[in-house]
């Protein structure tokens, strides 16, 4: 995805590094809903695939395969998921809300639903 957005990079293109793993700038819903859907979309299929990998290159019983498996895959999902929550700040900001947001997540479903709404809210320039 090679997208504008808006104030985030107003001299250049972003390189990968910076595109991906920076909290500042903004980023509007549609952008963020369609970058996140590849995100998720792309760690399924990545992770079907290491695991698939990890299976067929590593010779063992199935016990070491799925130890192994248990020590891969959280470090695959943390490198995964730095984007995903820089993303997502990114469109709290645009929303016009703070990042103690993230705090909502700390409630069951309430908290959740709270959050996603906050997600969804037009950007702040178009509220005024």
């Amino acid at each position: 995805f090679f997208y504008e957005v808006k104030g985030m990079y107003p001299y250049k293109k972003p390189n990968f590094f910076r595109r991906n793993f920076s909290f500042s700038g903004v980023i509007e819903a549609t952008h963020f809903w369609s970058e996140m859907g590849v995100r998720v979309i792309g760690w399924l299929c990545g992770s079907v695939l290491l695991s698939i990998l990890i299976s067929v290159v590593i010779p063992g019983t199935t016990e070491q395969l799925i130890v192994l498996t248990n020590i891969v895959m959280p470090i695959f999902t943390i490198v995964w998921i730095i984007p995903m929550v820089a993303l997502t700040r990114r469109r709290l900001r645009d929303a016009g809300y703070s990042a103690k947001s993230y705090l909502w997540l700390l409630l069951p479903v309430i908290g959740w639903i709270v959050f996603i709404c906050r997600l969804c809210a037009k950007s702040a320039d178009e509220i005024v």
